[in-house]
């Protein structure tokens, strides 16, 4: 069995059943929400910055395109703007090899 597909959403709600031992338990929270994104004044930590070029380029390097996709959209919902340069960079780099 595969992972579980839920799409990405700001709010709504979680439910879950399970059966276990001959029980039957059912869980919902009415309420569950993400984190929002950063505002235009707050930053993300240069520590944050840093990880995810590192890892967009990894990534790049190791031929994981869809890696680095998944890293640069994270980046990108951290606020990281230059994360798309960062991707383009390495890509460009990548095929001049």
């Amino acid at each position: 069995m595969g992972d579980i597909q839920v799409p990405r959403a700001l709010t709504g709600t979680f439910s879950i059943e399970a059966t276990a031992l001959g029980t039957r338990t059912a869980l919902t929270s009415a309420q569950s929400s993400v984190l929002p994104a950063l505002s235009a004044t707050e930053r993300p930590q240069q520590e944050s910055v840093s990880f995810y070029h590192q890892a967009i380029r990894a990534a790049i390097a190791d031929n994981d395109v869809d890696k680095a996709m998944g890293l640069l959209r994270d980046a990108e919902q951290l606020g990281i703007a230059d994360a798309n340069q960062t991707f383009r960079d390495a890509m460009k780099a990548q095929l001049e090899r």
